[in-house]
């Protein structure tokens, strides 16, 4: 099998991560100021649905098949040799400080299961590495979601969409159900169906993309005012108190999801526009290209230096910066190294950028790009 030597990236999907881990950071910092930041997990999870099921459409597309080893083998490269680095450390420093735990949290990193460990408090309820939840959830996804697409694309293509739309409808309605229940937020916060909803809002977004969009949903969604108006709700969202709030998980992460997908499809239906330009800038998209390695260390920076300011906003400048450097180790010792590798396993030929809608509905166009979009 022919491989390709480039892999594509489009600057303002890292500027959507730099988002996502912005709030993410900002939240675990001080809570009470961005009491919502938490949904920057969700920004994630949405744009990773929306990015693995454009990839795996190109793919069928162009080949008439999936190659599911080569899909894996590309996941694991990409998220298993930063995650095993800072598994490795975390444990280590947990093992001089005898903390109870600290093998079996190791285990759940490793297996991707933290979020079952979190969710029934296995191993309590303060955890080290207790943040890879999310991770877990992904990679739980990357295994099965490939699966049901090719599935379906190979037998029932016409039911792809409302596949998805159901199955991202059960998870909110698993969610309610819980909550009628009496299940605590604790719990539906880190179960695997309370997260279904943005993964495959994010993957409805790109086959309604792959399928092509009318000419007055293109226009519609490249004009500023729509991207303007969705990124002031994501950041509106963020400050509003999500966790004590029943509706966000009942509905409200897949209309987060939502806005998520609009900003992605703005990006490619408007890649001049000024929150394309913003999204892309340097800075943001640096930030965005080493967030996953923020997301890993920025919690137990936090803890390390947990007393180290005594302002709120100091604290998270100064996590930022450390968390900063060893992000940019990751990224320069273990995440492009293993990167250069993953090319290896990417079909040569196949296209890596999605053109702008053309005026009229149908099939996505597809071009070849040096620059364009990847998963996380």
């Amino acid at each position: 099998m022919e491989k390709t030597k480039v892999s594509a990236r489009v600057a303002a999907f890292d500027g959507l991560r730099a988002i996502a881990i912005t709030a993410v950071l900002i939240t675990h910092v001080v809570p009470d100021n961005l009491p919502g930041g938490q949904l920057g997990v969700d920004l994630f999870f949405a744009l990773s649905g929306y990015l693995i099921t454009s990839l795996l459409l190109k793919e069928y597309d162009h080949f008439g098949r999936v190659s599911l080893k080569d899909f894996y083998i590309r996941r694991i490269l990409r998220l298993a040799p930063a995650l095993m680095v800072f598994a490795v450390v975390v444990t280590g420093f947990a093992l001089a400080r005898h903390e109870p735990h600290a093998w079996g949290e190791f285990f759940a990193v490793i297996t991707y299961t933290m979020n079952f460990v979190a969710a029934f408090k296995l191993l309590g309820d303060s955890l080290s590495m207790g943040h890879t939840w999310s991770l877990a959830v992904e990679e739980q996804f990357y295994l099965l979601w490939p699966l049901l697409m090719i599935f379906l694309l190979g037998r029932a293509r016409s039911w792809l969409m409302a596949t998805t739309l159901a199955l991202a409808a059960m998870g909110l309605l698993s969610t309610f159900a819980l909550q009628v229940m009496g299940v605590d937020t604790w719990m539906i916060y880190f179960l695997p169906t309370t997260r279904v909803a943005p993964l495959l809002v994010g993957a409805a977004g790109a086959i309604a993309y792959w399928r092509g969009l009318p000419a007055w949903s293109a226009r519609l969604v490249a004009s500023p005012w729509i991207a303007v108006t969705a990124l002031a709700l994501i950041t509106a969202w963020f400050f509003r108190n999500t966790w004590g709030d029943v509706w966000t998980w009942r509905a409200g992460l897949a209309g987060f999801a939502a806005l998520t997908v609009l900003l992605i499809v703005h990006a490619i239906e408007a890649p001049g526009s000024i929150v394309t330009r913003i999204l892309s800038l340097p800075p943001v998209a640096w930030l965005g290209r080493r967030s996953y390695a923020f997301y890993l260390w920025h919690a137990p920076v936090l803890w390390m230096l947990a007393s180290s300011a005594e302002s709120p906003w100091m604290q998270i400048m100064i996590t930022f910066a450390a968390t900063a450097a060893i992000a940019e180790l990751s990224w320069r010792l273990v995440e492009a190294p293993a990167l250069k590798l993953k090319t290896r396993f990417e079909r040569a030929g196949l296209p890596l950028r999605a053109e702008p809608s053309a005026p009229h509905a149908g099939a996505l166009v597809w071009r070849s790009a040096e620059q364009g979009g990847e998963a996380h």
